[in-house]
């Protein structure tokens, strides 16, 4: 009877540490979730922690089959179960739904971070379902910093702000070389320029990503298309990662 009663208490424990650390993996995944929200990404909150959680919970079922006295086999030897394979498995999976999070654009392409940010949840998650809380607590600081503070220092680095632009143009065999050339005449870089075919009047469409330094810039150039005939304005957007 009071070997039951050991093993019993000794499985208790056991869950309630697999609790804890479950709780703490949904803490961890919900923090960086709550960035990712207020930037207003689709995969916010809920997603991260509940990815931040599932893997976890994978890490902890994984670690329960090794630790596990699997007989039965041939020769009555003990079956052991490497406690990594579930957890390769989340980290290919993840990579799925994080590709789910990346929108293509023409010229552009949006929810690189929010994907990144996913596996990294997830990986975290793993750590935190290993019960280790140092390395899982302190790879969310390193999230968050990355998310938050080097997003601003992205900002001030004037050099490296862009901008997609499209005009409109009617038909004309040297439309993307005029584009560039009116564009570098005025001081700018353009990279990746790139045309395409719409039913709309004038019917084709010309983009590329304009860098500039400072945000008085952009008042030129969309002042630089209207004063140009051969071009229409259509657009000034952001062309970062989101």
């Amino acid at each position: 009877m009071s070997d039951h009663l050991d093993a019993w208490f000794a499985g208790f424990g056991w869950t309630s540490e697999a609790l804890c650390r479950m709780g703490i993996a949904a803490l961890l995944g919900g923090l960086v979730g709550i960035e990712r929200e207020w930037r207003g990404r689709d995969a916010g909150f809920r997603t991260h922690l509940l990815v931040c959680l599932g893997a976890a919970l994978a890490m902890i079922v994984s670690l329960s089959f090794a630790y596990k006295q699997w007989s039965g086999v041939p020769g009555d030897d003990v079956l052991q179960i490497d406690p990594g394979r579930i957890a390769y498995g989340v980290m290919a999976g993840i990579g799925f739904l994080g590709a789910g999070a990346i929108i293509q654009r023409p010229m552009s392409v949006h929810g690189l971070t929010t994907a990144a940010s996913i596996w990294a949840v997830a990986a975290i998650g793993l750590a935190a379902g290993m019960g280790l809380y140092i390395i899982a607590f302190s790879a969310v600081l390193l999230v968050l910093f990355t998310l938050t503070t080097l997003n601003i220092a992205d900002i001030l680095i004037e050099q490296r702000q862009q901008r997609l632009l499209t005009v409109a143009a009617n038909d004309h065999p040297s439309l993307i070389n005029e584009f560039r050339h009116l564009l570098n005449e005025a001081g700018f870089t353009v990279r990746q320029l790139g045309v395409e075919k719409t039913t709309h009047d004038p019917p084709f469409r010309v983009s590329g990503r304009v860098l500039y330094q400072g945000a008085g810039e952009l008042d030129r150039i969309r002042k630089l298309i209207d004063q140009n005939e051969r071009f229409t304005f259509i657009s000034l957007t952001e062309s970062g990662e989101a």
